[in-house]
């Protein structure tokens, strides 16, 4: 008999299923993409992956063991999530349980077997996947580039801004300085001005997205979102700030908050921190003077000297592979659709659609 299960990405909680039916669930709605403020900011991506189950299925005695942090949300009930590592489990409201499906697990292992999480649930395909992605994406990537040579920022911020869902933890990412060359730690993390706002733009940080287990499971979202932040440039606060080591062996360490569960940093070096970026001011980041989403931007210099951040972040919109090998067994629909919708972010052609 196929055995579900909810697993947070550091094991300590495993919470069964009683649920026995044939394969995929029989749920009342397909599985859909969130992108409220609630999954936002208690997750730290752009949108969350749930369905909605009836709360019977589920042998609830063993979500409440000391293991389970819980937090009242305003649109999704209560938030259950991991005390050890900050992974989100599932919400719950009355006779519902709304599960964060980067949690589920197909007889005590991830379901990467072909068709990998399709076959325990009905997910968005098509049309209907790739207009909820441009949607979310839409609100934290620059489009289009900036262009004019005379545009300039008539109001610039010196600080980007940031939180969690229970705003205990703030984020604050200065301003990469005009002469960032000249610091031996920021020269190698931050990236000049579009080619084409030379003389108005400013030193911009990178991001990227990322597919990899690990990323998704201490999220428990479908992929995320890192802006690549040198520590000087860098303050985190917060008392309810903890830390697990998902790989300390490569000396990973993950920032979460333990009131609400949202993932904050994401670090293995000393100079750079990965910020998670659906914590910041989204409009910031995408009026394009901010974060360089492209390592690829139309009219960016070719000749511009390689840097221990080119060889660190490999992402889709960098046009380049970001372990989406991991993320095609997981939900192959779901990697190519993403490349697909940063390409066209990255030309200027998305289509404008709706946010669900």
């Amino acid at each position: 008999m196929t055995k579900l299960s909810l697993t947070c990405n550091c094991g300590a909680n495993n919470i069964d299923f009683k649920h026995s039916e044939p394969l995929p669930l029989r749920t009342d709605r397909p599985a859909y993409l969130c992108p409220c403020d609630t999954c936002r900011f208690g997750t730290g991506f752009l949108a969350t992956l749930l369905v909605d189950i009836p709360k019977k299925w589920i042998n609830l005695p063993h979500a409440h063991l000391g293991k389970t942090s819980t937090y009242k949300t305003e649109h999704h009930g209560t938030k259950y999530f991991c005390s050890n590592c900050g992974s989100g489990l599932y919400y719950a409201l009355d006779e519902i349980l709304t599960i964060y499906l980067p949690a589920l697990r197909l007889d005590g292992k991830l379901p990467t077997i072909s068709p990998g999480l399709a076959r325990i649930v009905s997910l968005p395909t098509g049309n209907a996947l790739k207009s909820s992605i441009s949607s979310f994406l839409r609100t934290a990537v620059s489009h289009p580039h900036i262009t004019s040579e005379d545009q300039e920022d008539k109001h610039p911020s010196d600080t980007l801004n940031g939180t969690c869902l229970c705003r205990s933890t703030k984020i604050e990412i200065r301003r990469p300085p005009a002469d960032y060359m000249k610091d031996p730690i920021l020269k190698e993390w931050v990236y000049p001005p579009h080619a084409s706002n030379t003389e108005h733009g400013k030193p911009r940080l990178a991001v990227g997205l990322c597919h990899c287990h690990s990323c998704r499971l201490g999220s428990s979202t479908p992929f995320y979102a890192w802006i690549f932040t040198p520590r000087p440039l860098l303050t985190v606060t917060g008392d309810k700030i903890k830390a697990y080591d998902s790989a300390p062996e490569k000396g990973v360490r993950r920032r979460f908050c333990g009131e609400c569960g949202s993932q904050v940093t994401f670090s293995r070096r000393d100079d750079m921190w990965d910020v998670s970026c659906a914590l910041m001011d989204l409009e910031e980041l995408k009026d394009g003077r901010w974060a360089r989403w492209s390592f690829k931007e139309v009219g960016e210099m070719e000749a511009v000297k390689r840097r221990p951040a080119d060889n660190y972040i490999e992402g889709w919109t960098e046009g380049r592979d970001c372990y989406t090998d991991f993320g095609k067994e997981w939900w192959g629909e779901l990697v190519g659709t993403v490349r697909d919708v940063a390409n066209d972010l990255k030309q200027g052609n998305a289509p404008v659609v709706a946010r669900a």
